[in-house]
């Protein structure tokens, strides 16, 4: 099932899944790190496979495309900062 945070960051709005938002834990604060911001990438795309000791480039376009997606997203809906939006890399 498609998350919200999905949703919005392909431009896509279906009536009732506003809730589903409400049941991530982040949601509750803003997220601060890196780190933070990486771990809630991968558990919102499950269907993506991180690799451990990998740089962002060697990730496929797609994953890359997400994650860019996903942190301006982030970063419009105030979950986190612009300077973290700056600078995070996958």
């Amino acid at each position: 099932m498609w998350s919200k945070l999905k949703l919005f960051s392909y431009g896509i709005m279906v009536n009732g899944i506003e809730n589903i938002l409400d049941k991530h834990w982040w949601t509750m604060k803003k997220i601060t790190t890196q780190k933070e911001l990486r771990n809630v990438f991968w558990k919102e795309h499950r269907e993506y496979i991180r690799q451990p000791g990998w740089t962002q480039n060697q990730y496929p376009a797609t994953i890359r495309t997400a994650w860019v997606m996903f942190v301006d997203w982030m970063e419009r809906n105030k979950y986190i900062d612009e300077k973290l939006a700056a600078r995070a890399i996958l």
